[in-house]
Parts: structure tokens; C-alpha cells; sequence
């Protein structure tokens, strides 16, 4: 691996290249897997390394608290997007942060060891490394995060991600591409990536309290509520209801959280999931009633989703 890994709270792990038992999370493609199970659960970690950049997909899926210390085998430009779950990271007691689900920061790395702390739970982190070289002119259009940079601050920013941002680390997760291609195909998202980072990160910060670890677990409910059933539309005030949560807060810290409003949300669920039935030969009308339109609205939403009509997946698959 890249990233030397030692835990705190348990025994050595010991390695193994393939996915742990039962593994709940989702594949890098063209990846290398290094993975470890135990009492405390199952840790996966997958690497696609270049020359000049690399990804890093963790997947924790853990049963006890999970403590470690990591640094990395090279000095750069490090980025992390928290995926789902939640990390508390911290170089030194003056040095702390804690980063939520659909919260990304860029960190210059000095090889400088970092303690990451994992409560009980599900954790996915997509990672992303350049050297200094490779974003040193990017830098410059970014006059407060290039201050910070020159600065030597460890920690450059933090911000929340926005749905394009996560469409890029999903694009690449679902990327069929293979050998070069693939390659090609990496570099270009990631380095959207980093770019997206950059342009948030100086956006002005919205003057907002952080959400408490009660209010993230009722936007995790109202998540799965909502892909529960995606053919029925749950409203504001019932799902605000249901989770216990204020109507105002739960729409202003969904969106954080996953990127869209719970309406959004649940459009965008229903069209991937539509799409997918349509490329598995289901017609227009049956898949419609499926994700909860009528076959007009389904056609209308599909096309200013994807740009195109639903029924031409139909023709390329005949």
C-alpha cells in the first residue's frame, strides 16, 4: 500500500488481497485489494496507483470502535471525500477535525502521521493523491487555498462536496473502461475533482451550525425511507415527521449530506433505477410503473435526465 497503516485500538492486522466476507461496499475498478477481518469487523482498502496519482477507496465496516494511524509513503496533495459514516481525524492535540458524510477536505501531506478514529459502523472514504507539481498551477487560480498552501498549513480546507462532485467519484466507481482507457478516464475525474474541491473551498462558508450526531442519524433514516419504496414520494412534513426532525433542517442537512434535496434525491433514485431496468428489457410502461410515474412523466424526467428517450435503450439493446 501507499499509506502505512497501524491500529491503535486492536492486534497487527493481518493482510489478504482479496474482499472480505460478506463485503457491503462497492468495487474500484482496475484496483489493488488489501483487506483484513476480525472481532472488530472487516477493513477493505483498494488502490488503482499511477505514476502520477492515485485512488484510494476504504471501505470499514465495523462491529467494535476502530482507532489507527496512518501517514503517507509520499509528500503531496492529498484529498478525502467521506463517502458514508464519519471519521474524527487529528495530527496533534491542536490539530483536530471530524469529517461527515458528503464533507471533503484537501490535505498537503508531508508524510506527517495522523490518528483516524472509526466508531461502530459503516465508513467509506474515496482518496485521492498528487504530487505537488502536478497542481501547483491550478493553485494559483485560487488565491486563498494557494495562501494556505504557501503557508504550509497540513490541513488546506474543508467543505461540503455538491452533487457534481459526487457524480464524478460515482462516475468512477461505475467506469467500464479497461487498461489505458480507464487510466485516461481516472485521471481526467479526478482531476475534475480536485478542481470541484477547489472551487468550493472558496466559496464563501455558509454561517450554519454543524449537524449534531442525533440530526446526521435522522437524515440517515430519512435516506432509507426513501429508498425503501422509491415508487412512493414521501412529503417534507411526513418524512420530517418520521425522523423527528424540523422540516427546515432536515431539507437544509439532506442536501449537505447527500448532495440534493430528499425530492432530487428521490428523482435521481428512480431514474438510475429505471435505466436499469430498461437496459434489463423491461418496456417503457412496466418500468414506469416500477419507480412511481406515469409513462409520460417517466419519458419527460428520463430525457432532461440522461438526454435521450428511454425507449431508445430498447432499440440499442434489439
Amino acid at each position: 500500500m501507499n499509506q502505512n497503516l497501524v491500529t491503535l485500538s486492536h492486534s497487527p492486522l493481518q493482510w489478504d488481497n482479496s474482499l472480505p466476507p460478506l463485503f457491503k461496499g462497492v468495487r474500484l475498478p482496475g484496483s489493488n485489494i488489501f483487506s483484513s477481518s476480525g472481532d472488530f469487523g472487516s477493513v477493505c482498502i483498494q488502490e488503482y496507483v499511477t505514476e502520477t496519482f492515485f485512488i484510494r477507496l476504504n471501505v470499514f465496516d465495523l462491529f467494535q470502535r476502530f482507532v489507527i494511524k496512518t501517514f503517507s509513503a509520499e509528500s503531496g496533495i492529498h484529498t478525502r471525500l467521506m463517502l458514508k459514516g464519519r471519521v474524527a481525524e487529528e495530527i496533534d492535540s491542536a490539530t483536530k477535525w471530524s469529517l461527515h458524510q458528503n464533507r471533503f477536505n484537501i490535505f498537503y501531506d508531508k508524510q506527517t502521521p495522523i490518528t483516524e478514529v472509526y466508531e461502530k459502523n459503516i465508513h467509506i472514504t474515496f482518496d485521492t493523491f498528487f504530487p505537488k507539481k502536478l497542481v501547483e498551477e491550478l493553485l494559483q487560480l485560487f488565491p486563498l487555498n494557494n495562501k494556505r498552501f504557501k503557508s504550509s498549513s497540513l490541513l488546506i480546507s474543508s467543505n461540503w462536496a455538491d452533487i457534481e462532485t459526487l457524480e464524478l467519484a460515482n462516475s468512477i466507481l461505475r467506469c467500464r473502461y479497461q487498461n489505458n482507457l480507464r487510466r485516461y478516464f481516472f485521471e481526467s475525474r479526478v482531476k475534475d475533482m480536485f478542481f470541484k474541491y477547489l472551487v468550493l473551498s472558496e466559496s464563501p462558508a455558509a454561517d450554519e451550525k454543524e449537524p449534531t450526531e442525533k440530526e446526521i442519524q435522522a437524515i440517515n433514516k430519512a435516506e432509507e425511507i426513501i429508498n425503501s419504496n422509491i415508487a412512493v414520494h414521501n412529503s417534507i412534513p411526513d418524512l420530517a415527521k418520521q425522523v423527528l426532525l424540523n422540516e427546515f433542517r432536515l431539507k437544509q442537512l439532506f442536501k449537505k449530506i447527500f448532495g440534493a434535496g430528499p425530492y432530487e434525491y428521490l428523482v435521481k433514485k428512480r431514474l438510475e433505477k429505471g435505466k436499469e431496468l430498461l437496459e434489463q428489457g423491461l418496456s417503457v410502461k412496466e418500468t414506469a410503473a416500477f419507480v412511481g410515474y406515469r409513462p409520460s412523466d417517466f419519458t419527460t424526467s428520463f430525457r432532461n435526465h440522461f438526454g435521450f428517450q428511454p425507449s431508445s435503450i430498447k432499440k440499442r439493446n434489439s
